[in-house]
């Protein structure tokens, strides 16, 4: 209906201005309201897993560099996995770099043409060594067995003792059952694989009884021999101690026009899981060693780079925290779950240095505040957030874990929400908090180091504290 401009029908068109004013208003103010939650504590208490990193660092200053390693060892890491990844299939220990190319060749094996450009930046055991020394953290050797043997192994593992590493954990391999891969070409099937890591496992605890030991897991469904992975490598393998899960949701499968969709990133890292099929493990643990979105997915067009783009913005960092909290969750309380990674391609890395200066990237930021909530701690406890009406948040709008030990409690929390939320944290708080460290920006600002982020210290005031949107908190 067409209303024409007239005295005779001013007042008419001033009461729809008025309602569609009002209209406006109310709407506005609906879309900022905080929603409110009350936390509660009714998931089981499970023993605190160690948090760590993937420590490779080829492509960036070796940890000898003091200021780069002072930022890494500022994480709060409790667990450092070296080498890490595919390096480990070409690593050699001794010099703390790649075989050379002949070497790989007298294994049948091709070296990578990117190790080959790679200017050598020495990460060996004495380099690792003052990491872990200022880091206080542990490390899971993944060893070599596909350019070396597991007398030269034990070699280097004996002198990793000799520096004064605990040989605790010890990874036979890095995703033999992915297409392609080193450990594909070697052993051909799980059952070659599984026979080899029966040998080696057994020949490394005859030299370290208490060290435990993961083979590599998960089944696949890109081929025949690889969809029962998991019960094959373990059918020949019957003396290791886990089975280790690398977990990767496409990045295309999670991005959309507003940036990551924290919904569509839990779905999709829990079918990630799910599909590798971890259920035929023979009650042996899951160490989860690797894990991130799968930011090297996308083809080198337009569309692709936007999508890669997002993994340098807040909305990372606070990715970060939603799959280190599913990991938390997985089957079997896993005691590891180490992240990709602590250096090296900066859509992965949690540092980098650039232009003379160190600066923490939004991985770093996001797995940083989890370890620094959880450091000196035995126990976790997830957190629910219950509304008025007794529904529960989903985990990726709100999320929260509380870590508790001999020195008190600590909470993290996280609002995945556009809009700011409101909590009653009378149960999280004991000790009589007055204020919470926040952390918040926009979720699809691009995040160079922490200095692009807001830092505040947020009032708790009868129990109650206001999380902004896209907030890391911690208590």
């Amino acid at each position: 209906m067409k209303v024409q401009w007239s005295k005779k029908n001013f007042p008419v068109i001033l009461i729809l201005l008025l309602v569609i004013t009002s209209l406006l208003l109310f709407a506005t103010t609906k879309s900022t309201t905080s929603s409110s939650f009350r936390a509660v504590l009714t998931a089981p208490l499970k023993p605190l897993p160690l948090y760590g990193s993937n420590s490779i660092n080829t492509h960036g200053p070796a940890w000898t560099d003091n200021s780069f390693r002072d930022s890494a060892a500022s994480m709060d890491l409790r667990i450092l996995r070296y080498p890490g990844g595919g390096f480990g299939d070409f690593w050699d220990w001794r010099k703390g770099w790649f075989v050379n190319d002949n070497e790989a060749r007298s294994k049948g094996m091709a070296m990578p043409e990117s190790f080959k450009k790679m200017t050598y930046s020495p990460t060996g055991l004495k380099e690792l060594k003052l990491l872990t020394d200022q880091s206080n953290s542990e490390v899971l050797f993944e060893v070599n067995m596909i350019t070396r043997d597991v007398h030269d192994q034990i070699d280097m593992l004996k002198d990793a003792k000799a520096m004064g590493f605990p040989i605790k954990w010890v990874e036979l391999g890095n995703e033999f059952n992915v297409m392609g891969s080193a450990g594909r070409q070697r052993y051909g099937s799980p059952k070659n694989y599984g026979t080899d890591c029966y040998k080696w496992a057994k020949a490394i605890k005859e030299n370290f009884p208490d060290a435990k030991i993961g083979v590599v897991g998960g089944d696949k469904q890109y081929s025949p021999e690889v969809r029962n992975w998991n019960a094959d490598v373990l059918s020949e393998a019957s003396n290791i101690d886990a089975v280790v899960a690398h977990i990767y949701p496409r990045a295309a499968n999670v991005v959309d026009d507003n940036g990551i969709n924290f919904e569509k990133l839990y779905s999709e890292f829990r079918r990630e899981f799910d599909i590798m099929d971890f259920d035929r493990q023979n009650n042996k643990k899951i160490w989860v060693t690797e894990y991130n979105i799968l930011w090297t997915n996308p083809k080198h067009t337009p569309e692709g780079e936007a999508i890669q783009n997002k993994a340098f913005t807040w909305g990372q960092a606070l990715s970060a925290i939603l799959m280190t909290s599913e990991c938390a969750n997985m089957p079997g309380n896993p005691p590891l779950i180490i992240s990709c990674q602590l250096a090296n391609w900066r859509g992965f890395a949690s540092i980098e240095k650039r232009d003379g200066k160190v600066q923490m990237l939004p991985n770093g930021i996001g797995i940083r505040a989890w370890c620094e909530a959880c450091n000196n701690k035995k126990l976790q406890q997830q957190i629910n957030f219950q509304q008025s009406g007794g529904a529960v948040a989903k985990d990726f709008d709100v999320l929260g874990w509380q870590f508790k030990g001999t020195s008190g409690t600590s909470s993290l929390m996280v609002n995945f929400t556009s809009k700011p939320v409101t909590i009653d944290i009378t149960a999280l708080n004991d000790e009589g908090k007055t204020y919470c460290n926040l952390q918040y920006a926009n979720k699809n600002k691009i995040i160079n180091d922490y200095g692009d982020v807001v830092h505040e210290k947020g009032q708790i005031k009868n129990n109650t504290i206001v999380l902004p949107a896209y907030c890391i908190a911690t208590i």
